[in-house]
């Protein structure tokens, strides 16, 4: 089982636009929603690839419904925490081009009773987990140091953990030493204060990650793959090149790859292919998050793995 905290949960609305120019009117058409935010993705792809997973994350009443019956038909168990305010909406709007612009909106404060159930949750479930999974940037009002306090409290040898945060939440994850981080570029660059503009540079960043005594981590450079640091190891990883639709989603979707790797005990390189593919198969779809798993199981052989 690999269980996922996706606090801050959203509705994904993708849209079609002739053109986007700031001071204008635009138009929408093709407007669909979905359930969103990043551990919503990482839990439905966990589903696509076949892992039992359950998903604790917040909902609002005006889309709890749509929550529970899509993530079921997925495949997804969700322990759904009811809050007051509205779910944050996450626009992907693409234009005549072919380009996607994204418009974030911020989601409601949590008062500490939501914080504390949404915790409560968390590592109930996680008691059964062969993987525990932190995704995404927290809610207004949960403290930066949330998946810092879960991840030691999380029972040893299992869950394995794996955080995939930026900022203060991933800088105070660091000191309880998860199983694996997977910052992206942007991400390892603030963490280090480093800029990452090369591969070569994102290998250097993930050294200096490790030594905080993190056994794995892996820092994505989209089209570029990744760089790794697997207990001790270095590797660069060679993304797959395919048609893409939209990229939004991929990282989570390599982080599914890798929960669900993590969760089969397979060795280094087989979790690295999966991963890899994963985030390139969900390139090839619209909804974040989404991918066939059949282009999975194809993609992975074009993934490149090259330890150095």
């Amino acid at each position: 089982m690999i269980t996922v905290a996706g606090f801050n949960s959203a509705i994904d609305l993708s849209a079609a636009a002739d053109e986007l120019r700031v001071g204008a009117t635009t138009r929408l058409s093709s407007v669909r929603a979905f359930p969103g935010g990043k551990g919503v993705h990482v839990a439905q792809a966990c589903a696509a690839l076949g892992e039992p997973v359950r998903l604790v994350g917040t909902v609002d009443a005006e889309n709890e419904a749509l929550f529970v019956e899509t993530l079921a038909r997925r495949g997804v168990a969700f322990g759904g925490v009811l809050v007051t305010g509205r779910l944050r909406r996450c626009y992907a709007i693409r234009d005549a081009r072919g380009a996607i612009t994204e418009l974030l909106e911020s989601g409601p404060e949590l008062d500490a009773g939501a914080v504390d159930r949404l915790e409560r949750a968390f590592l109930a479930a996680c008691a059964t987990s062969a993987v525990a999974v932190m995704s995404g940037s927290l809610p207004a009002g949960c403290p930066a140091d949330t998946y810092a306090r879960l991840s030691a409290q999380l029972a040893t040898p299992a869950p394995l953990s794996l955080v995939d945060a930026s900022g203060d939440a991933l800088r105070e994850a660091l000191a309880v030493r998860p199983t694996v981080v997977k910052p992206n570029r942007d991400e390892a660059a603030e963490l280090t204060g480093r800029p990452i503009r090369t591969p070569a540079d994102a290998l250097q960043a993930a050294v200096a990650i490790a030594r905080h005594g993190i056994r794995i981590v892996v820092i994505s450079l989209g089209e570029e793959g990744a760089a790794v640091m697997w207990n001790g190891r270095s590797a660069r990883i060679h993304a797959p090149r395919v048609a893409a639709v939209s990229a939004v989603g991929s990282g989570d979707c390599f982080v599914a790859g890798l929960a669900a790797g993590l969760a089969r005990g397979l060795e280094a390189e087989p979790t690295l292919r999966l991963a890899a593919a994963c985030g390139a198969a969900n390139a090839l779809t619209e909804e974040p998050g989404r991918f066939d798993r059949d282009a999975v199981a194809r993609l992975v052989a074009e993934v490149g793995v090259e330890w150095l």
